[in-house]
C-alpha cells in the first residue's frame, strides 16, 4: 500500500510541495484546484460508457464556480467578511469576485514576508477591526502595501458593533493550534526510541481544543524551528 504525504501548511508559498518525490510540482499547494479537475476528468472518461457525455460535461463545468465559491465562503468566515443574501445574483458575483482579489492580495503578503499562514490568520482573528493598527503590520515587509490593503479590508469588514463578539467569531474559525509534521515527529521519535507515549497523548489532548487558548500549550503554537 502506497501511503500519500500528509501536511499542513507552515510558512504560506503556493508552491509549496508536500510529496518530495514530485519533482515537478504537479501537486504542490497552488496546483490542488487544477489537479482536482483533472482527476474528475480521468473518472469523467472512466464512465463515458454508462454516462452520456454530455451531462459527464455539465457536470464537470460546475466544478470551478463551486470550488471558488466554497473557498471564498470559507476565507470570509476566516476574516470576517459577512455577505447579505439579499443581494441579487450579479451583486453577489461581483462582491465574490472582489472578495477574491482581498484574499489573494492577502495571501500574497503573507508569501512575500514569508509568513506562518496558520499563526497569520490566528492573529487577524484577534484584531481591533475599529482601530487603524492591526498586529500583523509588524511581520508584513511591505508597510505600505498592507496599509492599503488593509484600508480596503476594513471598508468590507464595514462597522463592527461588538469587537470581542467579532473576535470570538473569527477565532472558531482560526484555529490557534494544529498538527505541525515536526510535532508528530517528535512524538513518533519518543514512541519508537524511548517507548514513550507522554507526548503523542498531549497532542491528543492540545488538539481536542485546537481553537481554545491553553497557555501552558502555547509553545505548540510556535512557527517550527528551521
Amino acid at each position: 500500500m502506497i501511503l500519500e504525504p500528509f501536511a499542513f501548511l507552515d510558512t504560506f508559498k503556493e508552491g509549496f510541495i508536500c510529496n518530495h518525490s514530485d519533482h515537478d510540482g504537479r501537486y504542490a499547494f497552488g496546483q490542488q484546484p487544477g489537479i482536482g479537475l483533472w482527476n474528475l476528468k480521468r473518472l469523467a472518461q472512466a464512465l463515458t460508457p454508462i454516462i452520456p457525455s454530455d451531462d459527464l460535461i455539465a457536470a464537470l463545468n460546475t466544478y470551478q464556480p463551486s470550488l471558488v465559491n466554497h473557498y471564498v465562503s470559507l476565507m470570509r468566515e476566516k476574516l470576517g467578511l459577512s455577505t447579505d443574501s439579499d443581494l441579487d445574483n450579479a451583486a453577489q458575483a461581483a462582491q465574490e469576485k472582489q472578495d477574491l482579489a482581498l484574499i489573494s492580495q492577502f495571501t500574497v503578503m503573507l508569501e512575500n514576508s514569508q509568513l506562518d499562514y496558520n499563526n497569520s490568520l490566528r492573529k487577524m482573528s484577534q484584531i481591533d477591526i475599529s482601530s487603524q493598527y492591526s498586529p500583523l503590520r509588524d511581520d508584513i515587509l511591505n508597510v505600505s502595501e498592507f496599509d492599503n490593503w488593509y484600508q480596503a479590508y476594513q471598508a468590507r469588514v464595514g462597522d463592527v458593533v461588538d469587537v470581542a463578539a467579532w473576535q470570538q467569531q473569527r477565532n472558531q474559525h482560526n484555529p490557534k493550534y494544529i498538527l505541525r509534521n515536526y510535532l508528530a515527529q517528535e512524538a513518533i521519535i519518543d514512541i519508537e526510541e524511548k517507548a514513550d507515549n507522554s507526548k503523542l497523548l498531549q497532542l491528543q489532548q492540545l488538539l481536542t481544543r485546537p481553537y481554545d487558548e491553553q497557555p501552558d500549550m502555547d509553545h505548540f503554537a510556535k512557527r517550527p524551528p528551521d
